[in-house]
């Protein structure tokens, strides 16, 4: 209540903040009392003291969703709209804002963000033209959820098994003995020759796919970054540089092989991240706010792309 009464910028009281339709669908009145309550400020402060709290937030609340672009489409029989300008918090968020109801009037409003931690040594599954065993995994995960009115992390989680994030698909050979991958080599000046399909450092957003991957069901797409070599990932999750092949996701694989994903070896790892995100509330479309940080120091230096590709 508060909250939204800062965002109206006016006492819930003002007949001025609410339309006739409103007010006819929260109080369930005639035009006739709805004229005199637009003629009369008087009449209508008096009037709108006498309600009900539940009535009063209602009217409040669709006031603000009007303001935002909201509109209820009756077909449908739900509000939609992109909320423009809606705040529901002052405080700075550290991800994405998101409500959940948890049963009659209490709701939850929360964000969920993603710290993607690249170890010292990770390129050694790819490095000079050597491929090498992912083995335990290179790259941690750590995904936490935000209480947005206290700003406080209220649930954390830790990504189980092996992860890889780097670039190490080029000479492996699939299931059948068929080479897979894409020579795409990066040399970094003060550095090793790598695979230039591995992410950057930096900012990202994953959300998980409206639909399942018929080849890894659940996954995460990874957009808004880049890669070592430049390319960007656009908000669709394809690169800019080759919109026509596949995006770049978060999904399992079955030895750790990546083109650029980030992977899991094995399904069972996949699954519980997946698990511990539905606990938290995320749903199918979410942002999830991340960053990738890369502990490998010569990818600070430059580098430029090797052959043409």
């Amino acid at each position: 209540m508060k909250r939204a009464t800062e965002l109206l910028g006016k006492n819930p009281l003002n007949i001025d903040l609410y339309d006739s339709q409103t007010l006819k669908d929260v109080l369930n009145v005639s035009d006739q009392e709805i004229q005199m309550m637009q003629r009369n400020p008087a009449y209508a402060r008096n009037r709108l003291a006498g309600i009900n709290a539940d009535q009063l937030e209602k009217l409040m609340g669709e006031a603000l969703m009007k303001r935002a672009g909201i509109q209820w489409d009756a077909l449908k029989g739900v509000w939609e709209g992109e909320g423009t300008g809606i705040r529901i918090t002052s405080a700075i968020l550290p991800g994405s804002a998101a409500i959940r109801s948890l049963g009659g009037k209490e709701y939850e409003r929360f964000s969920v963000t993603t710290e993607i931690l690249r170890q010292e040594g990770a390129y050694s599954v790819w490095m000079n033209g050597k491929p090498g065993p992912v083995g335990a995994g290179n790259t941690s995960i750590v995904v936490r959820k935000w209480d947005l009115d206290s700003g406080r992390v209220v649930q954390s989680y830790t990504a189980e098994g092996a992860w890889n994030s780097v670039d190490n698909s080029y000479g492996q050979r699939d299931r059948n003995g068929n080479p897979i991958g894409v020579d795409q080599p990066y040399q970094f000046v003060s550095g090793p020759l790598v695979q230039g399909n591995t992410l950057a450092p930096g900012a990202l957003n994953l959300r998980w796919a409206q639909s399942d991957s018929r080849n890894f069901k659940e996954v995460l797409i990874m957009s808004d970054t880049k890669t070592i070599s430049g390319e960007r990932i656009l908000s669709s999750g394809f690169g800019e540089d080759h919109p026509h092949e596949g995006k770049w996701l978060i999904h399992y694989t079955g030895y750790g092989t990546s083109d650029g994903c980030i992977v899991s070896v094995g399904e069972e790892s996949m699954k519980k991240l997946m698990t511990a995100l539905k606990s938290m509330g995320v749903t199918r479309g979410y942002v999830i706010s991340s960053r990738l940080e890369d502990r490998n120091q010569f990818v600070r230096g430059p580098g430029y792309k090797k052959g043409n590709w």
